[in-house]
C-alpha cells in the first residue's frame, strides 16, 4: 500500500510538473505573440514612412529639374542680351561715326 501512495505522489508530481511546463509554454507563446504583433506594427509604421520620404525625395527631385531647366533658361536669356547689348554697342559706334562726318566746322 506504502508504495503505490508513493507511486500516486510521484505521479502527482510528475503531472504538476508538466502541468507548470505547459502554463509556462502557454505563457512564453502569448509573449512571443504579442512580440510578433508590435514587431508587425512598427513594420508597417516604417513602411508607410519610408514610402513618405521616397514620396518626397521624388517631388524634391522633380523641383530640382524645374529648378535646373529654369536655370538653363535664364542663362540662355542673359546671353541673348549680352549679344543683342554688343550689337547695340556696335550700331551705336556706327551711328557716332556717322554723325561725326556731318559735323559743322
Amino acid at each position: 500500500m506504502k508504495e503505490q501512495e508513493d507511486c500516486v505522489m510521484i505521479t502527482d508530481r510528475a503531472f504538476s510538473d508538466i502541468k507548470a511546463c505547459y502554463e509556462d509554454m502557454v505563457l512564453g507563446l502569448k509573449k512571443t505573440a504579442n512580440g510578433m504583433q508590435k514587431v508587425n506594427e512598427n513594420s508597417q509604421s516604417i513602411s508607410n514612412r519610408t514610402r513618405n520620404m521616397a514620396k518626397v525625395a521624388e517631388e524634391s527631385a522633380a523641383s530640382m529639374q524645374e529648378v535646373a531647366a529654369a536655370g538653363q533658361d535664364q542663362l540662355k536669356g542673359i546671353e541673348k542680351m549680352e549679344r543683342s547689348s554688343k550689337q547695340l554697342a556696335a550700331i551705336a559706334e556706327q551711328l557716332d561715326s556717322a554723325i561725326g562726318e556731318f559735323k559743322i566746322a
